[in-house]
């Protein structure tokens, strides 16, 4: 057997233990098939995606770059290698690397996402939109959906961002992200009883939560249904994370109910828990 065929052998090895799990013994056998063929650019980028997967980005930044050095037009490995360079805080090396990736390949489906998603945490709504719009037109995609929907969100266009949930939790009719989104957007356009469905489907899914109580009270107290919306909120009160905005809907609720000393209680809670 020569060289390359072993080299080969590694290189399989190394794939397998990688859909194993099994990190450690992956890398191991890359680094023997580079030993054996050392001008193989696959290897490199395989090794890169391993030390990627085991946080040593500093390490996969170099296997990923000695991957282009071999093929200069190697989209996937300009992307991952833009991944790790953001991991590191090298972001604006990061943004151009993810634009030579997508000049190299205009599918690149993943250097789209994750350029799309450095744009929406930076507050840059338009490119973010552009991007995830350009990789669902290549790979329609739930999450990418779900993210592009925020990103319209955070940009003041609900109508859009609606859209996007709506299209979510059409194709996947188990999203908990889904809905709950497609619920607080519902809820900014008035819409509360068909927000109140998109919560339920929550509950219907992972069972009661203390935030999606805490909404579905909000739901029911916009609709008149006090008595209900008590019950949520006073579920939601004991482990919900913002507790002074629980304590403020009770103090609304029970004074709708027209319990003013409840009310009064729930007012003076709200200060000392926001406080």
């Amino acid at each position: 057997m020569n060289s390359l065929e072993t080299a080969l052998e590694w290189y399989q090895s190394g794939i397998d233990h990688e859909q194993n799990g099994d990190l450690a013994s992956s890398r191991d056998a890359y680094l023997r098939a580079i030993e054996l063929s050392p001008e193989n650019y696959e290897c490199y980028y395989r090794l890169g995606c391993v030390l990627r997967k085991d946080h040593l980005f500093s390490e996969a930044e170099t296997a990923f770059q000695k991957a282009i050095d071999l093929h200069p037009d190697d989209s996937k490995s300009m992307a991952n290698l833009a991944t790790v360079l953001d991991a590191q805080g090298k972001r604006s090396e990061a943004i151009q690397i993810y634009h030579q990736a997508i000049i190299a390949d205009e599918a690149n489906v993943e250097a789209y996402h994750n350029l799309g998603s450095i744009y929406a945490e930076s507050g840059r709504h338009r490119e973010a939109i552009h991007c995830y719009e350009a990789s669902l037109a290549f790979s329609p995609d739930s999450e990418i959906s779900l993210n592009l929907g925020k990103v319209h969100f955070q940009a003041g266009d609900i109508d859009s961002a609606l859209s996007c949930f709506d299209t979510v939790v059409t194709t996947d009719r188990t999203s908990i992200s889904g809905f709950y989104w497609q619920g607080l957007v519902r809820m900014k356009k008035g819409m509360f009883t068909r927000a109140l469905d998109s919560f339920n489907e929550i509950v219907s899914i992972v069972g009661m939560s203390p935030d999606t109580s805490y909404q579905r009270g909000i739901c029911l107290q916009k609709l008149g249904r006090y008595a209900e919306a008590l019950a949520m909120y006073l579920d939601a009160l004991d482990s919900y994370s913002e507790p002074h905005k629980v304590h403020y809907q009770l103090a609304l609720t029970y004074d709708a109910l027209g319990k003013p000393q409840e009310a009064s209680k729930h007012y003076a809670l709200a200060r000392e828990t926001g406080s």
